[in-house]
């Protein structure tokens, strides 16, 4: 903590020059937002995208203002600016807990964090985004000038505003930190949002929208994916999904999520089937989540890493089935044929898609009628293959299948007619050692009268002769269960005792934290802890697996949350700890 100390001396060293003083002196260096400047961002922030003027007050009056408990949460006062509040929380809570408090905390409910180290806290968080927004050295922060803020604000023409441009990481956070009361202020948001998209430019995050007229705040006052894509990427994508896509096999793309960013994203909305997030928010590299609902934005997290981490064949699992979705744009489930060697070489199979006759092979080893390839398919075989298993053993011809005549003249697959017939001779032949077909003398069937002759049972025979004793021990055991427990014939013998259906799911434990920061009509902020029961992944390298996570969705009446997270953690259990169930609006 000493570090974070010297740190805040400095920083309350800073903070002893007046405020008249520091605005003078960017005065001097910096420049007032004209209004052009200020059509251009009205323009991309909320104009002709759905927000009304009552919508755009909620904005102007919403800052970054702390609630009694937890200390270092971040209260919403009206609906509207939850998005950036929630990004803005997601980094906080990396800085305390990740960086500051380092250390695992048994129960965050009962530290008692210096507000002082909050405030530090916060202006890292904002300074963060800011530059990851940034594509250069220089940075802008918009600030207002007047300390007496007009009622009912409604548009940036009322703000008088300037823009501070900054050349370094450590300028940036100085700058924040000596105007930090002004983003507790009212006017926090808007700024903060300002200063964004001053860093960023204009033309740079229309040229990020799937449609450049987009803008970054919807109907309602509602952050849009843009604006959340933006403050947790530092791009302003459309879009949830690992890369971009293209729609309907059209030439438009639609922009997702490039890389792995260090807070990550769940919504909702999956869990409704109305999108799907890819693994790049699904797996950040801390594990915070900014959690999306049709209309509200709040933050789940834990200092345990362990939950975030995927194992060897997982990570190739959805490595695989990104690319390969790439060149199915329409999630059916597979691809063209065609699309193989590219695949291949994306992949980093490059000497097998260069080598025409191995690549042909293989094509022709995964394709089915219609010259396609499907994904259970090529994941196990190209799951091997990136495992070290070479081509020749993947291609192994079973030579059991084939019949060959005794003079080698004809060679054929056999079909499964063949199968089945030999499979009946071969029964035939058990059933007449067994001598179950002699002749029942007391059978109608098989004694028309006392002196017929006799004959041998037909199938129909014996079909009805099983029914009949079938339907006598149904009658008998109808609450007697024994004969289930009897052992079958090892000819038959199914895998009662089979170890993969009857082996139950290995799971650990993990602490999670879940953070709504609305506070409104007598509702407060809540932080709350529960305990998550993770299903290790069982995705194996070689064995089938459904390209689209079904798990998600088994259970009834769970809570929305709970729903959530079952999008990230299939199957996983949540023990509340006797806690009301949290609301994600």
């Amino acid at each position: 903590m000493s570090k974070n100390e010297n740190l805040h001396k400095r920083m309350s060293a800073n903070d002893e020059q007046s405020y008249s003083k520091r605005l003078a002196n960017d005065k001097q260096s910096n420049k007032y937002i004209d209004i052009n400047l200020v059509n251009a961002l009205e323009s991309v922030i909320y104009k002709n995208g759905g927000a009304s003027n009552e919508d755009m007050i909620r904005w102007f009056n919403q800052g970054f203002t702390f609630c009694e408990y937890p200390k270092f949460g971040l209260k919403q006062c009206s609906g509207g600016p939850c998005g950036i509040l929630a990004a803005i929380q997601a980094e906080l809570i990396q800085y305390l807990f990740f960086e500051f408090y380092s250390d695992y905390i048994d129960d965050i409910n009962n530290l008692d964090i210096d507000s002082e180290f909050v405030d530090i806290a916060l202006a890292k968080a904002i300074t963060s985004i800011i530059l990851r927004v940034s594509s250069n050295n220089t940075v802008n922060v918009a600030i207002y000038n007047e300390n007496d803020l007009l009622d009912n604000i409604n548009n940036l023409n009322q703000c008088n505003l300037m823009i501070i441009s900054c050349d370094n990481d450590d300028e940036l956070f100085e700058t924040i930190f000596n105007y930090l009361f002004k983003f507790k202020s009212p006017l926090g948001c808007i700024i903060v949002l300002l200063s964004i998209i001053l860093t960023k430019g204009i033309d740079n995050i229309r040229n990020d929208m799937d449609i450049p007229t987009n803008t970054l705040i919807g109907q309602y006052g509602h952050c849009t994916q843009e604006l959340i894509n933006l403050l947790l990427t530092g791009v302003a994508s459309s879009n949830v999904q690992d890369g971009n896509s293209s729609f309907d096999g059209s030439a438009e793309l639609l922009k997702g999520i490039e890389k792995n960013p260090k807070i990550g994203y769940l919504t909702h909305l999956e869990s409704l089937r109305l999108c799907q997030v890819g693994r790049y928010y699904k797996v950040p590299e801390l594990p915070i989540w900014v959690v999306g609902s049709s209309s509200h934005f709040s933050v789940l997290f834990s200092q345990d890493r362990k939950c975030n981490e995927e194992t060897k064949d997982e990570k190739m699992f959805y490595d695989l089935l990104r690319v390969f979705q790439l060149h199915d744009s329409d999630r059916c489930g597979f691809i063209a044929s065609s699309a193989l060697q590219t695949i291949l070489s994306e992949i980093g199979l490059v000497d097998l898609c260069n080598n025409d006759i191995d690549l042909a092979r293989l094509r022709g080893h995964l394709q089915v009628d219609g010259e396609i390839i499907i994904w259970s398919t090529f994941w196990v075989n190209i799951s091997k293959l990136l495992s070290g298993e070479s081509l020749d053993s993947l291609i192994t011809i079973d030579f059991e299948k084939f019949a060959v005549d005794t003079n080698n003249e004809q060679v054929r697959f056999r079909s499964d007619s063949d199968v089945a017939r030999e499979l009946q001779a071969e029964y035939d032949n058990n059933q007449n050692n067994a001598n179950l077909f002699k002749p029942i003398n007391n059978n109608p069937i098989n004694n028309k009268s006392n002196n017929s002759l006799k004959r041998e049972r037909s199938d129909s025979d014996v079909a009805r002769e099983l029914q009949a004793k079938w339907s006598n021990e149904d009658n008998d055991n109808i609450y007697n269960l024994d004969f289930v427990q009897s052992e079958p014939d090892t000819a038959v013998k199914l895998q009662f005792n089979d170890e993969i259906a009857n082996k139950q799911p290995e799971t650990f434990n993990v602490t999670m934290y879940y953070f709504n920061g609305f506070s409104i009509a007598g509702r407060l902020p809540k932080l709350l802890k529960f305990i998550m029961k993770i299903r290790i992944s069982t995705i194996t390298i070689g064995v089938p697996v459904f390209s689209d996570n079904q798990e998600m969705l088994l259970g009834n009446n769970i809570c929305p949350i709970e729903e959530v997270i079952r999008t990230r953690w299939p199957g996983a259990t949540i023990d509340w700890l006797g806690n009301d169930l949290p609301s994600i609006d």
